[in-house]
């Protein structure tokens, strides 16, 4: 069994010192591509891997810690509706409309009161 392993490590040590060799002598754009052709099927399968590790692990985990501990009941609030605001209108122009409307109210009543629009005591 030993010579076995001795005679294939040098089998394959051999063979990967040839194509290591043969690939350093290729041109940078081909050594690029073989290496992408060959290293992108490897990350993804490995990727794969991983992932199904991770989602095998963190089932066993939640399925256990929620049996533990049962979710507590949300309470659901109904959605916040004005009256005065059309259905459909988006919140920054809501938001707009009525900061701006209750900011300019108050100057525009006391300029129109002072120039003559509004009730006059002395009749003139």
């Amino acid at each position: 069994m030993r010579a076995y392993r001795r005679i294939v490590f040098l089998w394959l040590a051999n063979w990967w010192d040839g194509v290591d060799l043969w690939l350093s002598q290729l041109a940078f754009p081909f050594q690029f591509a073989i290496v992408i052709a060959v290293l992108a099927p490897v990350c993804l399968g490995l990727t794969w891997l991983i992932e199904r590790v991770v989602d095998l692990v963190s089932g066993r985990v939640t399925r256990s810690r929620t049996a533990q501990h049962p979710p507590a009941e949300r309470v659901q609030t109904p959605p916040l509706v004005r009256a005065d605001v059309p259905a459909g209108t988006p919140a920054t122009i809501i938001t707009t409309t009525t900061t701006g409307l209750t900011e300019q109210a108050a100057p525009q009543v006391e300029a129109g009161a002072t120039a003559g629009h509004g009730a006059d005591p002395a009749g003139s």
